[in-house]
């Protein structure tokens, strides 16, 4: 699975690039759990402390001047951070690799999904 990237996407080096293909699936994900401190004072200035956990899902998008290229084995254009965070782990029960291409197609304007 992959995206097709109709928007042009600049490159470190000034360069453009457009109609681009991405991927996810060729990189590691990582889901992790942290423990969020909430401190509140009450009243008589003593404090409260409770917790809360938040998950995070991580992966990192690659794009490609063309799908053709990543079949090729080519050089990369470059890569892309990919990171959302949960206040439960009800997102477990999805296609991982579904949430983050959903929410990394949202940074761009014209995407197609390429099956």
């Amino acid at each position: 699975m992959g995206i097709i990237i109709g928007d042009t996407i600049e490159l470190a080096n000034g360069l453009n690039a457009t109609n681009t293909y991405g991927t996810i699936g060729t990189e590691s994900i990582s889901v992790t759990k942290e423990r969020l401190e909430d401190v509140r004072s009450d009243e008589n200035g003593d404090d409260n402390i409770s917790y809360r956990f938040r998950f995070s899902l991580r992966g990192r998008g690659v794009i490609w001047s063309s799908k053709d290229f990543r079949n090729q084995y080519r050089p990369k254009l470059k890569h892309e951070n990919i990171q959302i965070y949960y206040d439960d782990d009800t997102f477990l029960t999805e296609n991982l690799y579904t949430l983050l291409y959903n929410q990394w197609k949202t940074k761009f304007t014209t995407v197609t999904d390429d099956l």
